[in-house]
């Protein structure tokens, strides 16, 4: 392990000087986690934080830019400062502050953007189109059903449940019939015809 230096620039807020101990064996992307989740004891952060709304920098806020994908014991060493700055987001940022723990403890995990014909045709770019639960990443171990009731609730649509399994709930066949069709139990919109 060697102390790494940090600055820490959220939106809205003071920046924060920091010494993190990690393994440079790792990536940006994990250091920038073990940052957030040390920031959180000093500062409020938003409670989602997306990859692409920072920017890591070598020596400054103006400095060499930095991948996050890179393997950090490659690009700077335990003297170098490496600045990490928030730049807002399509929709801002959500200000609610995040559990300790929560930036390295998410483990592989997706965001979803339910993307319909009128949101897509109110929206110039993809992106701009609200994500599910306000950006929740959802982990690999969520159930199909959770993300349908969720989906169900974003659109304003009634709750459907496909089964009473709960936890227990295997979703082999249901996954199967996605892959090889594409089929999921349609929603019926509100004023849709079809």
């Amino acid at each position: 392990m060697v102390g790494y230096k940090v600055v820490l620039v959220p939106p809205k807020g003071d920046r924060l000087d920091l010494i993190v101990p990690f393994d440079g064996s790792l990536t940006f992307n994990d250091l920038t986690a073990a940052v957030l989740d040390r920031a959180g004891k000093h500062r409020s952060l938003p409670s989602t934080i997306r990859q692409e709304w920072l920017r890591l920098r070598l020596g400054s806020e103006d400095g060499f830019m930095i991948e996050p994908e890179d393997t950090v014991q490659d690009v700077i060493t335990s003297s170098d400062v490496l600045y990490i700055l928030f730049e807002e987001g399509p929709d801002g940022m959500v200000t609610a502050a995040a559990p300790p723990g929560y930036y390295s403890s998410l483990g592989p995990a997706v965001q979803i953007r339910v993307v319909t014909p009128v949101r897509a045709h109110g929206h110039e770019e993809p992106q701009h189109i609200p994500l599910l639960q306000d950006g929740l990443a959802y982990s690999t171990s969520t159930t199909l059903d959770q993300i349908k009731t969720d989906v169900a609730k974003h659109l304003d649509l009634p709750s459907y449940r496909t089964s009473s399994l709960g936890a227990l709930e295997c979703h082999c066949n249901f996954a199967d019939l996605l892959v090889k069709r594409g089929i999921w139990d349609k929603f019926v919109c509100k004023g849709h015809v079809g």
